[in-house]
């Protein structure tokens, strides 16, 4: 992400600074959630990686 002209990588710089491993474990229980309401393994894995694709173009996860 960039503000003014500053590269800012908003995991590292902000988030693990704040409380480390917040993310990962965000992401972990909103799994475990979605399959607990009967979500299959694979919606759940094609979820991920369409965040994924969605997050690299628009510059979000880099």
């Amino acid at each position: 992400m960039s503000v003014n002209q500053t590269s800012f990588n908003l995991q590292t710089q902000l988030f693990d600074v704040i409380v480390p491993g917040l993310l990962p474990l965000i992401l972990t229980l909103g799994c475990y959630k979605l399959t607990d309401k009967g979500v299959s393994s694979t919606k759940i894995m094609l979820i991920l990686v369409a965040i994924g694709v969605i997050g690299g173009l628009t510059g979000i996860l880099v």
